[in-house]
């Protein structure tokens, strides 16, 4: 799960460098990872931030040590990163909805970015760390779109 993730947003850097430098296929490229990417985090953002391997999932035994509060987050964070997502498809594409989208997304995913912030800085734990990491590296793909447009 994790190489996975990290395969998608090194295409979704790479679709951007190339976008940047205007070589052709990196709107492809940029696309293809984007709309890839927020279906993963959409399915699969429980096991990605509870570091649950994909045989793992279907396993009983995986959830004893999951915390209620960190499955709640972990989904809404799921679904706050597809959304987020799916607005930066939108808006690369210049479709109507970009900017509800768009918005609607980063406002979920700056609020992820405080709460875990705060969680993280009140109990040092690597769930808090995790999450932290990857809303810094949405807010800064919100701030490169706007650098490209």
């Amino acid at each position: 799960m994790k190489t996975l993730e990290r395969i998608l947003l090194i295409l979704i850097s790479l679709g951007f460098t190339f976008k940047l430098l205007n070589i052709p296929g990196g709107n492809a490229i940029v696309y293809c990872s984007l709309l890839s990417t927020s279906l993963f985090y959409f399915f699969f953002s429980f096991a990605i931030l509870n570091d649950l391997g994909f045989h793992q999932i279907f396993k009983t035994d995986s959830y004893n040590n999951i915390s209620s509060r960190h499955g709640i987050v972990s989904v809404y964070i799921g679904m706050a990163f597809s959304v987020f997502l799916l607005g930066l498809i939108y808006s690369i594409l210049n479709y109507e909805p970009r900017m509800l989208l768009l918005g609607a997304g980063t406002v979920y995913v700056f609020l992820c970015l405080l709460i875990s912030g705060f969680y993280y800085y009140k109990t040092r734990t690597c769930f808090w760390k995790k999450v932290l990491i990857r809303s810094s590296f949405f807010i800064f793909l919100f701030a490169l779109q706007f650098i490209i447009r």
